[in-house]
């Protein structure tokens, strides 16, 4: 069986969870504390950029291809506060050959505030035809 992005060290410390995996698309939620936040008191970028390549890092890996990023933009529209719950949209865009793109976006719930967009980039570095992914988690 394939890794399971819902593993990811990372993502966990982070406090990220994956919400919806499926093939070429996942969605990835976190509620931002504190300890997301820069010295501004506002949820610093980086860790919106962290959700949006989760969110890229599980979509570009669902199906039975092994892939990394290699290339990832972000637009910050929003600033986001402590206790904002965000969730980041991965969906698959373009594949051929060796490379993938990909977009993502990212909401503010739960009224869906677009608060940043992102592309990305994987470079396709194996695949497994027929290689198990671990089963979406339930609704």
């Amino acid at each position: 069986m394939a890794p399971d992005p819902r593993a990811d060290p990372f993502g966990q410390l982070l406090g990220m969870e994956v919400v919806e995996l499926g093939d070429g698309r996942a969605m990835v939620e976190l509620t931002a504390g504190e300890q997301h936040t820069n010295f501004l008191g506002v949820v610093h970028g980086g860790a919106l950029f962290s959700l949006a390549d989760a969110a890229l890092a599980a979509a570009s890996n669902s199906g039975d291809a092994t892939a990394v990023a290699s290339v990832v933009t972000i637009h910050l529209l929003r600033a986001c506060r402590p206790g904002d719950r965000l969730l980041a949209r991965a969906e698959q865009e373009h594949a051929g050959g060796r490379v993938a793109l990909y977009r993502i976006t990212v909401v503010r719930m739960p009224d869906r505030e677009l608060v940043a967009v992102a592309q990305g980039q994987v470079t396709i570095v194996g695949r497994e035809p027929g290689r198990q992914r671990p089963a979406a988690p339930p609704a």
